[in-house]
């Protein structure tokens, strides 16, 4: 263990006193620590279970614990104090959302798997990726310092985003399951469905979720009625949600985008593009080893089986390559765009696992765009 400083001419790591040791030992769990399972958001969902990860809780030390917690009841205060001075409760409301994102973003730098760059000697955040990996040596930020995950750095990160707001639009959203008919006709459909079991979005949203839901439930309470995110509509084939079948979680996703897809044929405007991303491990479909991609056989099945037909295709690169992901990996870089045609007659030999071969005619000269993202060697 050391503490790091800052000297004149760069770190310094110092040796901690006892002093240091016995303060860190000092904190104890505060009352209102997240208790709620974390079931699912490790990278292996056992692994989690191995190192003693059982709840939202264990992710952070003690102090940790105590920061946050500390920061939550501070927002509770703010927003009281600006409705006795003002009488305005949406724009306190407003303030409210934003300070708790702030939270959110010091609760990524704070765990106790948060990561450390030796190369730039700094602390990282702890989502590298899509799923939370396991780490051995983590820094403990310091967040009252004007430093990488102290929440004066945060809150000037979060403030830049909100400044990219456009202040002149206004819109809505609202959570439907994307298999349902919501009543809407001639809309512009823009889709990133999950990609089979490789990211379990729902999962990981309850590390955030679990924070926000403090602050954010008396101001918006359907949104965080439940103690965390919903998921027994999600798309996806995660086997430990159906009791360890993974046929189970297989027939639920393919029949699920099928329905999907559907929808979309019925509400999607004709004469606007409508664009699906997609990705998928190009290890999946590597035949030396038998294996096929399944979620993307799935999901090119359920665009044909909904009278949509792929004519062309063109690579876009979309990624960038210094992520921490794709470093030196198989990971995502490219999009492909497809050009799919509405209600068309199909000859075909439709050719899903190798679909560059894929032959079409069609009798509609109307045409759809479907963006779908393939995965390739980042350099």
């Amino acid at each position: 263990m050391a503490i790091v400083a800052e000297g004149r001419n760069g770190k310094l790591y110092i040796s901690p006193t006892d002093e240091h040791e016995r303060i860190a030992e000092k904190a104890g769990i505060p009352e209102n620590a997240p208790h709620e399972k974390c079931r699912g958001t490790f990278a292996s969902n056992a692994q989690g279970l191995s190192y003693g990860i059982l709840e939202f809780k264990d992710y952070f030390t003690k102090r940790q614990l105590n920061t946050l917690d500390v920061l939550c009841s501070l927002v509770d205060d703010v927003r009281e104090k600006f409705i006795n001075d003002s009488g305005e409760s949406e724009y306190a409301n407003a303030i409210v959302v934003f300070l708790s994102f702030i939270i959110d973003r010091v609760a990524d730098f704070s765990t106790s798997v948060s990561r450390w760059s030796v190369t730039n000697e700094k602390a990282m955040n702890m989502f590298s990726k899509q799923a939370i990996p396991m780490t051995w040596d983590y820094p403990e930020v310091n967040i009252l310092a004007d430093s990488v995950g102290g929440i004066s750095t945060i809150t000037e990160y979060i403030s830049k985003c909100i400044m990219q707001l456009a202040p002149a639009r206004q819109g809505f959203a609202f959570q439907n399951d994307a298999q349902n008919d919501f009543g809407m006709r001639g809309v512009v459909v823009s889709t990133d469905p999950p990609y089979y079991n490789n990211v379990t979005y729902a999962d990981l949203s309850d590390f955030f979720y679990v924070w926000l839901r403090r602050n954010l439930k008396p101001i918006y309470p359907e949104l965080f009625k439940t103690m965390l995110v919903p998921k027994s509509e999600e798309l996806i084939a995660e086997k430990y949600r159906f009791k360890g079948n993974m046929d189970q979680a297989k027939a639920f996703f393919e029949t699920g985008m099928s329905n999907v897809f559907n929808k979309i044929h019925e509400y999607a405007n004709d004469d606007v593009p409508v664009t699906v991303y997609y990705a998928y491990k190009q290890s999946e479909d590597d035949e030396s080893k038998n294996t096929s991609s399944s979620g993307w056989e799935t999901m090119l099945s359920a665009i044909i089986n909904a009278h949509f037909t792929i004519t062309g295709t063109w690579p876009l690169r979309t990624e960038q390559a210094y992520r921490a992901v794709s470093m030196n990996t198989n990971a995502l870089a490219s999009s492909i765009v497809l050009s799919v045609i509405i209600h068309m007659y199909i000859h075909a030999e439709t050719q899903i696992r190798n679909f560059k071969y894929l032959t079409v005619r069609f009798t509609d000269a109307q045409t759809v765009f479907v963006s779908v993202y393939y995965l390739g060697l980042v350099p």
